[in-house]
């Protein structure tokens, strides 16, 4: 499988209702990811366990070899530099994640460096909010199944929550078909982790899947003021679900490659995949900043092909939102960045992976 075969949206809409199905069928088990419980579970455990023994000290960049393998990679400070600000996380209680959603072979070891802080114990809710691959929605859509099966276990739906949101918010949540849920790849892809991450707690935690669409800005604001409630609850985890910048012809996309920015990138020596690694960075601080704005205008000015990119906005207007009401926000800092792939002319592509987390105020983190 590569490493996001589904990137373009079809343009059809797929109408759903009220109607509900009693499970959603792991539809990707099997070729995105393993669909042997032990082998999953294995692989979820060993990248876990190396994410752990690493040091959480802001964005590390995780070099894949030329042909994209695993076997002989090495972590760097972003750019060689040091990040904006290195944190070490003590047995926080994290707020929120952003990780990725390709074939666990690209993104599987991305993930767990966001999963490695999640502790069954702390929470009794996972919301999952995953971009639209497939059906043009300008609202959002949320499943309408009362299970999610994976092959590590059932993990239940809250369906209280669900059908709370579209009675008191029928303009921006819908229900999904069951087809519509089931071929979307970007929440399923994170469902694995979580029933890990709640092994022998399966019956007690709720799961929240959102689908988000293309979104306006207004919209995306009025999504994440809707969910700015759920955000605050000190039991409830947020899952955002975004792969990076989808770079090269395939994809429609090469700013950096032979145009005006391409040939100044040259003439300053720096590499194809250095380029798209600085770009993401940028993006990844606006998204540290916490202010919706930031990232919108960085949006604005780059086009990155981030496919989460809805689904991170309405996560910001919710922090934001909550962060009013508190008077004290949450801080956001990436922990992880990966490549596919080292682009190194118009003729490659490559898609980015980055992990990161949510933190409260009153988190208990050392700072270095």
């Amino acid at each position: 499988m590569s490493e996001d075969a589904e990137v373009i949206k079809s343009p059809h809409a797929m109408k759903s209702s009220a109607s509900t199905y009693a499970a959603r069928e792991a539809y990707h088990a099997g070729s995105w990811y393993a669909a042997d419980a032990g082998t999953l579970q294995a692989q979820l455990e060993g990248w876990l366990a190396e994410a752990r023994s690493a040091p959480v000290t802001g964005v590390t960049v995780d070099a894949p070899d030329d042909a994209g393998n695993d076997d002989d990679r090495s972590s760097l400070n972003c750019n060689g530099s040091a990040p904006s600000e290195q944190v070490v996380l003590v047995n926080t209680r994290v707020k929120a994640l952003i990780a990725p959603h390709a074939g666990y072979a690209y993104s599987g070891p991305t993930a767990a460096y966001a999963y490695r802080f999640v502790s069954a114990e702390a929470y009794d809710q996972v919301w999952v909010l995953g971009p639209s691959h497939h059906v043009y929605l300008q609202n959002c859509a949320v499943s309408g199944a009362s299970a999610l099966r994976t092959p590590l276990g059932d993990l239940p739906v809250d369906v209280a929550v669900t059908q709370r949101l579209t009675q008191q918010h029928p303009e921006l949540f819908r229900w999904m078909s069951q087809g519509m849920d089931e071929h979307e790849h970007s929440i399923e892809m994170h469902l694995p982790y979580v029933a890990h991450a709640f092994r022998g707690h399966l019956q007690r935690v709720r799961v929240v899947p959102v689908m988000v669409g293309a979104l306006s800005a207004a919209m995306e604001e009025r999504v994440g003021r809707a969910l700015a409630e759920y955000v605050q609850q000190p039991r409830t985890l947020f899952v955002v679900s975004s792969d990076f910048c989808h770079w090269g012809q395939r994809f429609g996309y090469t700013r950096g490659g032979d145009d005006v920015e391409g040939r100044e990138r040259q003439r300053h020596g720096t590499p194809l995949h250095e380029y798209i690694q600085q770009l993401d960075m940028k993006g990844m601080r606006a998204i540290e900043s916490g202010v919706p704005e930031a990232y919108r205008q960085y949006q604005q000015a780059t086009g990155n092909t981030i496919c989460g990119r809805h689904p991170i906005a309405v996560l910001l207007h919710a922090l934001a939102t909550a962060a009013a009401a508190a008077s004290d926000p949450c801080t956001i800092r990436f922990v992880r960045y990966a490549q596919s792939s080292r682009c190194e002319d118009v003729r490659d592509s490559s898609v980015s992976y980055a992990a990161a987390v949510v933190y409260p105020p009153d988190a208990p983190a050392s700072r270095i």
